[in-house]
């Protein structure tokens, strides 16, 4: 039976009394102006800014079109026009571009028209939202409804069951929308902190309505402070999914996960969240693997999903995780949930050293305390505000707890107490501190207290001792943090015996068995063993961290027993919420050096793989494949992802490493952060990247100011600069004293100063510094006008004292002769001298070390012999890994050289090629092709089809100019029949090489290039092919692209590995591209030139041999009937 009017009427004035009464207490209708305000402005200034950009873009002759849209006045009233629709959309387009609602008879620009019209379009649609849209306003939904009650009053007229079918449909409307719709509003304001819960909690409270709305409000209200709501909603359905999720979602915050259950399973798209928390329910171990449940990415419950995820992991007190989750829902938490947000986020800070805490940020937490909460929340929010106050100055503590409501004061009791002790200087006061805190159990306070008291008086230590035996004798044998504080501090010289007293307390508790181990291992060793084995099963099996504080312990005793896989299983189960901290200290147990532990590659590998997003993890996982594991790929992909999301001097040194063994461009972002940072190391590898951008200036700054910073390790800074400028040519002594010149100067009695003059200020931190040996300052400051210009002999003044100058030196000049020094002190540096200055005798020092080099280096041409006698040859571009040049020259050195061989693939392909591939081309093709555009062959079907890798791209700019500097250096030492010999290139060979160089680089530069590909695990063959080749290859694979190579070793990796993409040779990419001509005939004569074995792809061999016994059979056939040939 359909209900009366009067029912109906009834219905929606229920729903909506809640409503209009609370919006009248919170001030809801300006509290949905706000957020219209705040939500539809920003919907409009989007709007506008991009009609703005696309304004640019159309003519239009009265004005810039772009400056109508740049007008504020303008464009307000045409928003006003279309909220009060009192002007037609061409008037309203009109008045905007002419100023005038008529349109004009000339001057029309129908381009500028439409684009207005699309942009009134835009407004409009914002502006009149459906009304089930969140940021819909109160009054627009009344004004709607009215509108549509009018109708309804029209339709009266014309038919009665009309009048009836079009009313229920209204009042549905009115009753799930109106009501609905704005109480949905009302919670997002709540969880998005539009509305403060002290208002909403007020409101809520004077006015219990019994309400459908009533009823939900009054249990959110109750599900915040902790307490079991009365939600007597007979289905639940009718308030709706979003509503629904939101509910559950605080019901989870609250811990009352049963409630969660019930609000969720009424639901279809519930049914899984339901089942979730049911699960979560079931299984209290958190570690413990839990069934996975997916929801549909357009499910309403989303956000409850990501509620239910974060508060897992706060409760699991994963800080780190639970922050990054919650954040995930920002805008989206419930109060409970935000507490928890709060909480996270500065545990996150305090525990694990992510950021610093200022006093702003301390206060901004007190700020937040939820007095409004359960007693749990408010114990658990208020333990940690103590720990946040002690990392902060005791002035601002005393701020912010003078600062907080009286009623918080009764869970900060620690805070308070200690605020007195720090401020107590009476020992007898701090006496009657310690034993108020033990009887009240203000542990916090008690350590603080007890500390100050042994520091001030160490004759006090007795009598805190026997204060905590007699008055603690319970908390000893229960709270661990206090037995560790008695033994450490009070009582440091225990007995066994008197140990194992209090191990009726601990005897499920890791902790105190691995500090008993730690403690008695040399003096009773069976009995520490006990202890640490029982630690170990309890670890096994607990549900806390392994007790990282105490790796030492238990990871040295593993591995001395050959129990390496037991801490493998100890640690893996935690690995998804372990701190970096703690996975730190358990690495840096370990005995072996890590470069050659396995046990610190398996952690490493399975932390990898363990879905943990912690930033310093990530930058662990980076430095230990960038330094340690030589895997530069993987390095340079968890640097990017540490640094992003927190920037620190490990992620950029490791990001910058590895862009640098990888041949890319280093982010700006580490750029502008080594200049704030001034970290030798860095800086070096930043001057590096700018010294093979050709920026030299700029490298050259941030070396000389980590020289001049005077830091501990600046003597690298020292030998990085000096090389990048031993090549540069002589300038002489300068005459007179200028910038960045250095004075020597002396006085009577053989007193030596030596004074440096800076051109650039900032690359010393104050005047007069003392750096290399040197006074440095600035040429802006008082002693360099006093010495400015004089020359050698010359008296001055200096400082009030007189000195004459004996000598002056350019700057450079003595870095140099600085870096000299420090590579000769290098134990890598092989120094060739003879005591009595004989020539002769360094000459066959060289050639004898020139010979060893040189009986190495025939590796390539004999081969390399691995098992079962086999013999593997290296290539074209691999076999540079035998001598110390670069594969460029390498390259060069085998198309020019005869005792070089080239050897290369017989077989053209891998993989059968269709015609419409795409390829990319290696490092030695590019030299190769190269080569070939200079013998005829036409390079723009190569440019369209062939791409290179960015990384590639970079090596070889880098290669090509070192090698063509060199062609104009003093030479190069070779052995010449056994004898050291400089061997210099005449101008012929000078200019034949350089436009070798000019034509490789102009090929290389018609190239398109490819981002280079991420590999997940290097190969085993990996010594001889470098990480920019191994990145090529999965370029190629993962872009379904054939690899282009002569190399015999790449293509030889390539075609027996089952992770290496299709590989050709320049014979197969040639006939693929149709350049069929360059195939048979060009690169058959170059490969021969070239001394290549063998000069012609096998595939081509037998197509030529086809074609010529076609031709001999059809020769045949003409001649037997006849016919002229």
């Amino acid at each position: 039976m359909k209900s009366t009017l009067g029912e109906k009427d009834q219905l929606w004035m229920e729903v909506t009394s809640t409503l209009v009464s609370l919006a009248s207490k919170l001030g809801l209708p300006s509290l949905l102006n706000k957020i219209k305000n705040c939500k539809k402005g920003r919907e409009l200034d989007r709007i506008r800014k991009d009609y703005l950009t696309r304004s640019a873009f159309v003519s239009f002759q009265q004005a810039s079109l772009s400056v109508l849209f740049q007008n504020n006045a303008l464009c307000e009233e045409l928003i006003a026009h279309c909220h009060k629709g009192d002007l037609a959309k061409s008037e309203v387009v009109n008045t905007f571009l002419y100023s005038s609602k008529e349109t004009p008879s000339e001057g029309r620009c129908t381009d500028a028209e439409k684009l207005v019209s699309d942009y009134f379009d835009e407004v409009a649609a914002v502006i009149y939202q459906p009304i089930d849209k969140k940021n819909e306003p109160l009054s627009a939904a009344v004004q709607e409804g009215i509108t549509e009650t009018r109708e309804l009053q029209s339709d009266v007229q014309q038919s009665h069951k009309q009048l009836e079918a079009k009313f229920d449909a209204l009042a549905a409307s009115l009753t799930e929308q109106l009501g609905f719709s704005s109480l949905t509003l009302l919670i997002n304001a709540i969880e998005d902190g539009s509305v403060q819960f002290a208002d909403f909690e007020s409101a809520v409270e004077a006015d219990r309505s019994n309400s459908i709305s009533g009823k939900y409000l009054s249990a959110y209200l109750s599900l915040c402070k902790g307490e079991i709501p009365r939600f007597d909603i007979p289905d639940l359905r009718v308030i709706g999914a979003p509503l629904a999720s939101s509910l559950a979602s605080l019901a989870v915050s609250s811990g009352q996960l049963e409630i969660a259950v019930r609000i969720l399973e009424p639901f279809d798209e519930g049914t899984n969240c339901a089942q979730a928390v049911k699960e979560v329910i079931r299984n209290s171990n958190c570690f413990e693997e839990m069934k996975q449940y997916e929801i549909p990415a357009d499910s309403p419950f989303i956000p409850f999903a990501d509620v239910l995820n974060a508060e897992l992991t706060f409760m699991n007190k994963a800080y780190v995780t639970a922050s990054d989750q919650f954040a995930i829902c920002e805008g989206r938490l419930n109060p409970v949930a935000k507490c928890h947000s709060d909480i996270s986020r500065i545990c996150k800070a305090i525990y694990y050293s992510f950021t610093s805490i200022t006093p702003s940020d301390v206060k901004n937490f007190a700020g937040g305390f939820p007095l409004w909460g359960s007693d749990s929340l408010k114990h658990e929010y208020g333990e940690i505000l103590e720990n946040v106050l002690d990392l902060i100055d005791d002035t601002n503590t005393e701020e912010i707890i003078s600062s907080l409501p009286e009623e918080t004061l009764q869970y900060l009791p620690n805070a308070q107490l200690q605020a007195e002790i720090n401020t107590c200087g009476d020992l007898d006061k701090l006496k009657y501190f310690c034993q108020m805190s033990l009887e009240k159990r203000l542990f916090s306070a008690f350590f603080t207290c007890a500390e100050k008291l042994i520091s001030e008086d160490s004759s006090s230590i007795p009598w805190v001792k026997q204060l905590v035996e007699k008055e603690s004798q319970d908390t000893l044998k229960s709270n661990f943090l206090f037995f560790l504080f008695y033994i450490e501090k009070l009582n440091p010289r225990i007995s066994y015996s008197e140990y194992k007293h209090y191990e009726s307390g601990y005897k499920s508790f890791p902790h105190f068995h691995l500090h008993a181990y730690r403690l008695f291992k040399s003096n009773y060793p069976e009995e520490a063993c006990n202890h640490i084995e029982l630690a170990l099963s309890q670890m096994a099996n607990g549900q806390t961290l392994p007790c990282p504080e105490y790796s030492e312990e238990w990871v040295g005793f593993l591995q001395e027993n050959q129990r390496d896989s037991q801490v493998i299983d100890i640690v893996k189960r935690f690995l998804p919420v372990i701190p970096a901290r703690a996975f730190k200290s358990i690495i840096s147990a370990i005995a072996q050096p890590i470069e050659k532990s396995d046990l610190a590659k398996e952690l490493f590998e399975s932390l990898e793989q363990s879905g943990n997003k912690d930033p310093e993890l990530a930058c662990l996982i980076a430095q230990y494949y960038g330094f340690v594991a030589n895997d530069q790929l993987k390095a340079l992909k968890y640097a990017k992802l540490s640094f992003n999301e927190h920037p620190s001097l490990e992620a950029a040194l490791s990001l910058a490493y590895a862009s640098l063994n990888l041949s890319l461009d280093l982010p700006e972002e580490v750029e502008q952060y080594a200049l704030c940072q001034k970290d030798t190391q860095l800086d070096m590898f930043v001057a590096e990247q700018y010294r093979r951008a050709k920026k030299d200036s700029r490298a050259d700054y941030l070396l000389k100011r980590a020289i001049f910073d005077n830091r501990p390790d600046s003597h690298r800074a020292i030998a990085a600069y000096g090389s990048s400028h031993l090549g540069d040519p002589e300038k002489g002594k300068p005459i007179q004293i200028g910038p960045d010149s250095c004075v020597h100067l002396e006085r009577a009695g053989s007193e030596n100063l030596v004074v440096a003059f800076h051109s650039e200020p900032d690359l010393i931190s104050a005047e007069g510094i003392v750096a290399l040996g040197m006074q440095n300052y600035s040429t802006t400051s008082p002693q360099y006008l006093g010495l400015r210009s004089h020359v050698v002999g010359d008296r001055v003044q200096l400082d009030s004292e007189y000195w004459e100058v004996v000598e002056i030196d350019y700057i450079d000049d003595v870095i140099g002769k600085k870096t000299i020094e420090i590579i000769a002190e290098d134990p890598a540096t092989v120094v060739f001298s003879s005591p009595n200055g004989d020539i002769e005798d360094v000459i066959r020092q060289i050639s004898e070390f020139m010979e060893e080099q040189k009986q190495q280096n025939n590796v390539y041409v004999s081969g390399i012999q691995v098992h079962n006698d086999t013999v593997v040859f290296l290539g074209i571009e691999t076999g540079h890994t035998l001598y110390p040049i670069k594969p460029f020259e390498f390259i060069i050195n085998v198309l020019k050289g005869e005792d070089m061989p080239f050897r290369r693939m017989e077989i053209g392909s891998s993989f059968p090629i269709t015609g419409d591939e795409d390829f990319l081309l290696s490092y030695n093709a590019v030299i190769l092709l190269a080569a070939l555009e200079k013998l005829g062959l036409d390079s723009d079907s190569i440019t369209d089809r062939c791409l290179i890798t960015i990384s590639t791209k970079n090596r070889l700019q880098l290669d090509i100019q070192d090698y063509s500097d060199s062609l104009y250096g003093a030479g190069k030492m070779i052995s010449v029949d056994g004898r050291a010999t400089l061997m210099q290139y005449d101008d012929a060979t000078k200019q034949e090489l350089s436009e070798i160089c000019s034509n490789t680089l102009g090929f290389l530069n018609k190239l398109k290039t490819v981002e280079l590909a991420q590999i997940d695990e290097l190969p085993s063959s990996f010594p001889f092919l470098d990480q920019n080749t191994l990145g090529d290859m999965e370029t190629a694979k993962q872009n379904g692209m054939f690899y282009v190579t002569e190399d015999c070793f790449q293509a030889l990796f390539s075609d027996i590995s089952d992770n290496a993409p299709h590989r050709c040779s320049l014979y197969s990419l040639l006939i693929a591209l149709n350049l069929r001509n360059a195939a048979l005939f060009v690169l058959p004569k170059a490969m021969r030139d070239w001394g290549a074995e063998p000069c012609v792809d096998i595939n081509v061999t037998n197509a030529v041999i086809h074609v010529f016994e076609s031709f001999l059979h059809e020769n045949e056939a003409s001649l037997d009937n006849g016919q002229d040939t």
